[in-house]
């Protein structure tokens, strides 16, 4: 995994690379980030917390993103935040 975040440069990039033989093994490339960064840091798991799990299929030519809401209550917190 390699982020660059250059305010001077004008560029956020993140780049994750995972092997994988089927699409279904793909991580939640949101939370990787933020695994990342609670691994370097030594802190708890923040990532596991997220009120959604995301899955991926790919069939013929056509890939879908899945994301289902596991907890409805912190889904309303965190729009709320966003909100205010």
């Amino acid at each position: 995994m390699h982020v660059k975040q250059s305010s001077f440069e004008k560029e956020f990039r993140t780049t994750i690379i995972q092997n994988f033989t089927k699409i279904e093994e793909v991580a939640d490339l949101y939370k990787t980030e933020e695994y990342a960064d609670d691994i370097e840091n030594n802190y708890a798991l923040v990532a596991e917390e997220h009120y959604y799990s995301v899955n991926y299929t790919f069939n013929e030519s056509v890939f879908n993103r899945i994301v289902k809401i596991t907890d409805a209550v912190e889904l309303k917190k965190q729009q709320d935040k966003i909100d205010g």
